[in-house]
């Protein structure tokens, strides 16, 4: 029978910038006798601000680990970038967490990242403790903060130093509780307690502590509350299920894959299949613990591990089944900026050090300028670009400056066009016949990629190499833009087979090879591409703005500056919400405009929304050199 035991629960420590998070982590970690002392986020000596740059900025930047013990359950701890910039790092975290703090600030109150994270900890309907911060301050009004969040995130509060209504705001949540109160027979004080905590275990309400991260007033009620809040989850001997949430990678150093574990056991020697790629064998694990991470023969269900083996593990990477709560993350950057090395000597560095960190995050792609050449990386926002700059320059050694921001766009394929070369005909140097037909797709349609000959025509190594290349060359249209959604058939094909002189001996220069399909794929679907043509299509998002009503007339000046194009309004007592689209280019002026036009209260929420045809001059990127749109100049620099 398989063996039932214990396992370490996750918590997040997630807030708006600068509300006291990264200090109560600490405060967490001192109480919980993980630290001998308390760390400051001011001084940089806290246990969770690693990086160089966070610890001169006094910001997180990425996702960081420790752990304490809770009432004899270990919990590991997540402690989670602020700024919006980083908002996909925090969303990553939040998928392989338990329950989570939301920390909020009694002095300012509900800011913009609050209302943003608290309602993704809902709709991904994850327990919850609010810990309003600050409350030692002459200046905090409890009180105010806790009616904003109720307010904007919809989620029923219940003040664990005030319970005084309890009993209706029970009933509000549990029918069960309503028919005794109805009936004139309420449940007693007790019984209405352990329901409201099974309604906060269900992620239906959020618990509110009271107090001060730097203090510590408040922290031993918080402590009980997290007792009562985390999951009583037990794991039995399950098949090996985890994902992949921060890589780690410097230079000099070992890559290395942090792993939440969801069920089974991982060891040491075990080869392993990431994201369904190619099983490689884990080197080495270490587990966190209160000690920091330490090595251990395997880790198991519920444990963070750091796994070294994995070369091209990647952030948000599944390994065995699917977890219990999908780890996708589809927040993909819509501006990018050209970056250069100050120093000229330094320009093959800058670029093995951006593909590096390429490798490590997805949410980093790399592309080039299509005037200059120089390399461009894709951005969510400007401190993300000056905390790179910090990145490359402390950890890499390469100070980079950028230039302008513009929008990442896309191509649309505007008809249809076909293509195709002969084996040792014309100019065609490899050995290879292919015939390709490219088409439009619906929107979010993807590649689909049709067979118009037999699959038995030719070895099935031949079809996978015009496959992949497919794909890869549709990473850059005509404009140099990424091509997502096509419909391409291959409509011919030919092959030299392996065979032997007539004096027996094998030379290989006569038969075809993958290469030789990889490397022609390029240049016909280029050349198909040309004859279909496509359109150069500029991201779109789609905003919420949320201000005081009496801010409307300013709110409709910046619309109009910025040509945002509002599309419904709603009124909440005080408040009103603006739903609206703009170009992306556009909206870092709306936000930058927001707080003088609602003195400070406005809060914006955008995401990318669709791609519609480019009003004007069509923005262009290089595409990869050499081009396969120039056939001579190609074959020239790709020989066989």
């Amino acid at each position: 029978m398989s063996a039932v035991v214990n396992t370490p629960i996750t918590l997040g420590v997630v807030a708006h910038v600068d509300a006291g998070k990264t200090t109560l982590t600490e405060r967490l970690l001192y109480a919980g006798g993980a630290r001998d002392h308390l760390g400051s986020v001011d001084a940089g000596t806290t246990a969770t601000d690693t990086m160089d740059v966070e610890r001169r900025r006094g910001i997180t930047v990425r996702a960081a680990v420790a752990s304490f013990q809770l009432n004899g359950t270990q919990v590991n701890v997540l402690d989670t970038p602020g700024h919006p910039d980083f908002v996909a790092e925090v969303e990553r975290s939040l998928l392989v967490l338990d329950a989570a703090i939301l920390v909020v600030s009694a002095v300012e109150g509900v800011q913009p990242q609050t209302v943003v994270l608290g309602r993704t900890l809902r709709r991904l309907g994850i327990p919850t403790i609010v810990f309003l911060n600050k409350t030692d301050r002459p200046e905090s009004n409890p009180d105010r903060a806790m009616a904003a969040l109720r307010a904007r995130t919809g989620m029923p509060l219940l003040d664990l130093a005030r319970p005084a209504d309890l009993l209706g705001l029970i009933a509000d949540l549990d029918d069960r509780t309503l028919q005794r109160w109805l009936a004139g027979d309420p449940p007693p004080r007790s019984q209405l307690e352990t329901t409201g905590w099974e309604q906060a275990r269900e992620a239906r309400l959020w618990p509110v502590v009271a107090g001060s991260a730097r203090s510590g007033a408040g922290i031993a009620e918080l402590q009980d509350a997290l007792a009562q809040l985390a999951p009583d989850r037990e794991s039995v001997d399950e098949k090996l299920s985890g994902v992949v949430f921060k890589v780690e990678s410097e230079p000099g150093t070992p890559r290395s894959a942090l792993l939440r574990l969801w069920s089974g056991d991982l060891r040491v020697g075990d080869r392993i299949s990431v994201a369904g790629r190619e099983p490689q064998r884990v080197k080495a694990i270490e587990v966190a613990t209160p000690d920091g991470f330490a090595t251990a023969r395997q880790a198991g269900a519920g444990d963070i591990a750091r796994v070294r083996g994995w070369v091209d593990a990647r952030i948000g990477d599944g390994i065995g089944q699917i977890g219990y709560r999908q780890t996708s993350v589809t927040r993909k950057a819509t501006m990018h900026a050209v970056v250069r090395a100050t120093s000229p000597a330094q320009v093959s560095a800058l670029g093995t050090a951006l593909r590096e960190l390429q490798e490590i995050d997805p949410m980093i792609q790399l592309g080039a300028d299509s005037e200059s050449g120089e390399l461009t990386v894709e951005l969510l926002g400007e401190v993300q670009k000056e905390v790179l700059a910090e990145v490359l320059a402390t950890t890499y050694g390469v100070p980079v400056e950028f230039g302008d921001t513009g929008m990442v766009c896309i191509e649309r394929v505007a008809s249809t066009g076909t293509a195709f070369d002969v084996i040792a005909t014309d100019d065609n140097p490899y050995l290879a016949t292919i015939g390709l037909r490219v088409g439009p797709a619906a929107p979010g349609t993807g590649i689909t990629i049709e067979l118009d000959v037999e699959l038995g025509s030719m070895p099935r190594s031949f079809f996978t190499a015009i496959e992949e290349s497919i794909h890869e060359q549709l990473r850059h249209g005509l404009s140099g833009w990424e091509i997502p959604d096509a419909v391409v058939g291959i409509t011919r094909t030919g092959y030299w087979a392996r065979q032997s002189q007539s004096h027996g001996s094998f030379d290989k220069s006569m038969p075809s090879t993958a290469k030789d399909f990889r490397l022609l794929t390029a240049v016909v679907l280029a050349a198909a591409l040309r004859r279909a043509g496509t359109q150069v299509c500029t991201p779109v998002e789609r905003f919420s703005v949320e201000a005081p009503r009496a801010a409307n007339a300013e709110l409709s000046a910046l619309f109009r500056t910025h040509r945002a194009v509002p599309l419904s309004y709603s009124d909440h007592g005080d408040w009103s919400t603006v739903v609206g689209d703009i170009r992306t280019d556009r909206l870092a002026g709306l936000v930058a405009g927001l707080p003088a036009a609602t003195s400070g209260e406005g809060i914006i929420e955008a995401s990318p929304d669709r791609y519609e045809d480019c009003d004007g001059l069509s923005p262009r990127r290089s595409r990869p050199w050499p081009d396969s749109l120039d056939r001579e100049l190609f074959f020239r620099h790709q020989p066989r």
